[in-house]
């Protein structure tokens, strides 16, 4: 099940971003919520927030890195926590698939946009509730048998 979810994220930010960049031109922006969400075809060639811009090898360098550090770490240390699981598959999808996009063009097609925060895609989407997740359930294991501890 979790290779399928994996997929399907990644399946669904390629066939979005496939659509943005087909049917918008670089800078249009079509309403889809009015006052709320707007589709807005841009294209970053920096990571979150346009941070490190322009720097195409050394970005693709740097991500694959993360992805084989997020990949060691769900094998060594979370083999088969079921919702660790999840949260790694959603995580780790978002990201392969935006490394896909740097790799092939240069850059990552970003086309959400909710007006308050920087144009953001599917992708990224997945690796901020994948990221979150992880970092909850995390913090529940430790604080689970800290609490444990204190109250026997």
């Amino acid at each position: 099940m979790i290779y399928i979810i994996f997929l399907v994220i990644v399946l669904l930010d390629r066939l979005s971003k496939l659509y943005i960049s087909n049917n918008f031109i670089l800078g249009e922006s079509e309403i889809i919520i009015e006052g709320m969400l707007q589709f807005t075809y841009v294209r970053n060639t920096g990571i979150a927030f346009g941070l490190l811009a322009g720097r195409g090898w050394l970005l693709i360098l740097l991500q694959a890195l993360v992805i084989a550090l997020l990949l060691v770490l769900k094998l060594r240390y979370f083999p088969s926590q079921m919702l660790i699981n999840y949260c790694f598959a959603a995580l780790l999808a978002g990201a392969i698939s935006n490394l896909v996009d740097r790799i092939l063009y240069g850059y990552v097609v970003d086309f959400v946009d909710i007006g308050i925060w920087p144009v953001f895609n599917v992708a990224d989407v997945f690796i901020v509730a994948g990221a979150a997740g992880l970092i909850l359930l995390i913090l529940q294991e430790e604080i689970r048998p800290a609490s444990r501890k204190n109250s026997g």
